[in-house]
């Protein structure tokens, strides 16, 4: 695969804390991943089918060729929320975030901006601009989507960084929103527990963390279902690919569904740069 195709596949923007210099890894002691309690798994309430956890009603999303994991991560855990609130499957619109925070599609997103700026924004049904579609209108030209639409907008979100709250996460709220460093084996992974072995590091990408195991987290990409096990990936704990000693899980409180209208959309400078 290309530097410049693999290059678009990483579109997550560590969150600046992690470039500080007093910045010291997340809690991680193997023997404590491993303790009884830990051995029954967890597996939020998804959808199974053919043995496969189902997130979304279409299916794991596949990015195409822009840099917007971090967005679609956000809008399926949202669709999961929706679900459990209203009872409702509503697939958000990725290409809706990107237009109202003014974002190219081919420039990254750090985790925490982009978790507030859909707290503080409404964002429409994908139907009313499927992702599909991302590209046919650019951002000058959007659809004419009606003033009544129902949008949706996060409540609140937490970080979560040790063992215990994230179990605790996934157990009472389901999926959460991870991040990984992205090395070249990654894309090759076909099945079973991913390890990294071999291949340069390429970037860092946004992941949907959907469950866990005695081995591993079970992880929803980004690629589309003809990736991995039908979209999936168990990744083992610890130190592979950064998943635990790098990055925080994202857990979306909870969401509201606004009938009609928007207010007045806040600038992604006022979401902030990440902490």
């Amino acid at each position: 695969m290309s530097d410049q195709v693999l290059s678009v596949l990483c579109g997550v923007y560590p969150d600046k804390h992690i470039y500080a210099e007093n910045y010291t890894p997340l809690p991680w002691n193997e023997a404590h991943w491993h303790s009884e309690g830990h051995q029954q798994g967890g597996q939020p309430k998804v959808q199974i089918e053919n043995g496969s956890a189902k997130l979304s009603s279409a299916g794991p999303w596949d990015q195409g060729e822009y840099q917007t994991d971090v967005g679609i991560a956000i809008a399926q855990v949202m669709e999961y929320q929706i679900g459990q609130k209203y009872g409702d499957s509503v697939p958000i619109s990725v290409a809706d975030i990107f237009h109202l925070s003014e974002r190219g599609l081919e420039k990254g997103w750090f985790v925490t901006p982009a978790l507030e700026f859909v707290k503080n924004n409404r964002a429409v049904p994908d139907k009313y601009w499927p992702y599909s579609k991302i590209a046919s209108y650019g951002f000058s030209n959007p659809p004419d989507i009606p003033a009544n639409v129902p949008r949706h907008r996060i409540t609140d979100w937490h970080r979560k960084a040790t063992i215990q709250e994230r179990k605790q996460s996934i157990a009472e709220h389901g999926p959460v929103v991870g991040s990984i460093v992205l090395f070249e084996d990654f894309y090759d992974y076909r099945g079973g527990i991913y390890r990294h072995h071999t291949g340069d590091r390429r970037g860092a990408k946004a992941i949907i963390v959907v469950g866990y195991d005695a081995e591993s987290w079970i992880c929803q990409n980004t690629w589309g279902p003809m990736w991995g096990e039908d979209g999936y990936v168990r990744i083992a704990y610890g130190d592979e690919c950064g998943i635990d000693t790098l990055y925080f899980f994202y857990e979306i409180e909870g969401v509201e569904r606004l009938e009609g209208g928007t207010e007045e959309h806040a600038t992604e400078e006022s979401a902030g740069d990440g902490e």
